[in-house]
């Protein structure tokens, strides 16, 4: 038996069915996304460890260079939190993360 459209016609039980099976079949997206969430909320927690240890250090603290001792020259790259200069510091290229 087919509809107007053409298409066959299911009986009712079967589209029960098959809404039953879209509704609550199971989705790994969820559980991927959440991996991923997790996942970054890790990377996250070990930058802000890893940089907290960096800024208490004495040593590190009395090698910072400050800004006004650089001479930018030009911009290297540019990302969503940050940019890369290239920067001359006592005749020396360097670069700098802004």
């Amino acid at each position: 038996m087919t509809t107007r459209s053409g298409c066959p016609r299911l009986p009712s039980t079967l589209w029960l069915l098959l809404l039953a099976w879209i509704l609550y079949r199971p989705t790994s997206t969820c559980v991927q996304d959440k991996e991923k969430k997790d996942a970054t909320a890790r990377k996250n927690e070990m930058a802000i460890r890893s940089f907290r240890l960096f800024e208490s250090h004495r040593k590190i603290r009395r090698l910072r260079v400050p800004m006004a001792k650089l001479q930018l020259l030009k911009p290297l790259s540019r990302g969503a939190t940050d940019e890369i200069c290239l920067a001359l510091h006592r005749n020396t290229q360097v670069t700098l993360k802004q």
